[in-house]
């Protein structure tokens, strides 16, 4: 996904035909939307600390379905290739890294918001796996001839 223009890029036909045209573009805008929030954040967090610009923020989230049945959701981010926060998807609570100022403030601030919590949980827990078991259902046969690699949207 493109944070500046929002779509979200299909490298395989077969993956646009789990939600209709309308769901796609809701989710694009409620994706775009929370990464806006996020960078804010942080970028209002890092100038009330007085940290140095420029660094690197990188945000790892998506969803996995195990070759069990049971899914796994995730959510983390770094600063300059140092954790910094992640989300506990079982208590809906942000957890920093540990030691690091920077991040307990970041935390302090995503914890206040409950609302993109319970939205970020939601999306991570019901919308990511019912997206990822409709690629798998739409893409299976494109999967079997990759062989059984399990089906990972991150």
């Amino acid at each position: 996904m493109d944070c500046g223009t929002r779509p979200i890029r299909f490298h395989q036909p077969w993956a646009r035909q789990g939600l209709s045209s309308k769901q796609w573009g809701d989710l694009e805008k409620a994706i775009h939307l929370y990464l806006v929030l996020i960078t804010q954040t942080i970028v209002s967090v890092v100038q009330g600390t007085g940290a140095s610009f420029p660094f690197v923020i990188q945000i790892l989230t998506g969803c996995e379905i195990l070759p069990n049945g049971t899914s796994y959701s995730f959510y983390q981010s770094t600063r300059d290739r140092h954790s910094l926060v992640r989300f506990n998807l079982d208590t809906g609570e942000w957890v920093a890294a540990p030691g690091d100022e920077m991040a307990q403030q970041v935390c302090h601030s995503f914890s206040q918001d409950r609302g993109t919590s319970n939205r970020l949980r939601f999306l991570l827990q019901n919308t990511c796996v019912a997206e990822i078991l409709s690629f798998a259902y739409y893409g299976k046969g494109a999967l079997k001839r990759q062989g059984e690699a399990r089906p990972v949207l991150a």
